[in-house]
């Protein structure tokens, strides 16, 4: 998906996927054509100044370290992102 940026954090900021884990903003999962769609927990942030939302899936086949980011366009083309770059993600919760 386009508007999607998977970003890995370090092992020193690996507490921060707990502390969001802990804040009560959860979208039940349903049932779509038989399969399971897992819920997520949401979080609004901005990515240089760009409305996006952090989502930890209940299904997901990333490792622990990796956020996973929605917006509605790609951010890797829009500030010209290349592979280990670092960015700054402001988090509203």
């Amino acid at each position: 998906y386009p508007g999607t940026l998977n970003v890995n954090y370090n092992h020193d900021n690996c507490y921060l996927k707990n502390i969001l884990l802990c804040y009560n903003n959860y979208i039940k999962g349903t049932y779509y054509d038989n399969t399971y769609l897992g819920g997520i927990k949401l979080f609004k942030c901005s990515i240089h100044g760009t409305l996006s939302f952090i989502i930890i899936p209940d299904i997901t086949h990333h490792d622990n370290n990796v956020l996973e980011i929605i917006t509605i366009m790609s951010l890797r083309k829009k500030y010209n992102l290349k592979d280990g770059e670092s960015i700054k993600i402001k988090i509203y919760y």
